[in-house]
């Protein structure tokens, strides 16, 4: 799946899109795959569920990271990929499998040019709070991408005895 996302993206490329990438709760902040996917596809927000978060959190890598951190986290990362499907990888795959799989092993090959003090700055993570507690409106207009964000905040007071 993730080679075949690899491929349509690199596919279907227009020079003047934003480009989104929406993941699953952990996201990129957590899970070193859907951020290198997401500097592989050349996006510049990628958005992931939180988990139980009360605000949106808006960051990008250049805030968090320094490039050989986040290199050498993505390296451990391609590492242990690579370690699992040799232990398991004995399964005969279908030629076009095969293909979608060399496609996955060529972006971590590519770890050195997915991290760059440019990447650093134009990806942008935003974790989205849990729904009782907020949410994020994106608003798109020509190559801008709006961000707004309400949260129902933090309750401070004194716990009720019951």
């Amino acid at each position: 799946q993730v080679g075949q996302l690899l491929e349509t993206g690199r596919r279907v490329n227009y020079p003047r899109e934003i480009r989104v990438l929406v993941a699953h709760q952990g996201g990129s902040g957590k899970l070193p795959l859907v951020n290198m996917i997401a500097r592989a596809l050349n996006c510049q927000y990628c958005i992931s569920g939180g988990l139980h978060n009360r605000y949106p959190i808006c960051y990008n890598d250049h805030a968090v990271h320094s490039i050989d951190s986040l290199a050498n986290q993505f390296g451990a990362f391609a590492t242990a990929i690579r370690e699992t499907w040799a232990e398991i990888g004995k399964e005969v795959l279908e030629p076009r499998q095969t293909a979608l799989l060399n496609t996955v092993f060529s972006m971590f090959d590519r770890v050195g040019q997915l991290v760059t003090e440019e990447s650093l700055r134009d990806l942008w993570h935003i974790s989205l709070p849990a729904c009782n507690h907020g949410v994020v409106i994106l608003e798109g207009s020509g190559e801008r991408l709006g961000l707004r964000s309400e949260a129902s905040g933090s309750r401070f007071g004194r716990p009720r005895r019951r």
